[in-house]
């Protein structure tokens, strides 16, 4: 399993999530699903979250799973 941890999802100058790209492209290799924990969206909820998450991060043809469970994380 490999884990991208990110502390900023925005930047002054870009959109949301826009400047990681580069590195989440990167750190995908070929693959294209993902699992997100969507528990630091603290002033949305988890769905909400999660559907920001995959609309910024559309241009990498990714299928983000969330996960809120430990069941969901055997899974993922």
């Amino acid at each position: 399993m490999d884990l991208l941890l990110l502390s900023s999802s925005r930047t002054p100058d870009q959109g949301y999530l826009e400047h990681a790209l580069p590195v989440i492209r990167e750190c995908l290799g070929t693959r294209r699903r993902a699992a997100f924990l969507p528990f630091a969206g603290v002033t949305v909820g988890w769905d909400e979250y999660t559907e920001r998450v995959r609309e910024a991060l559309a241009p990498l043809e990714l299928t983000i799973e969330p996960v809120l469970s430990d069941a969901e994380l055997e899974h993922a």
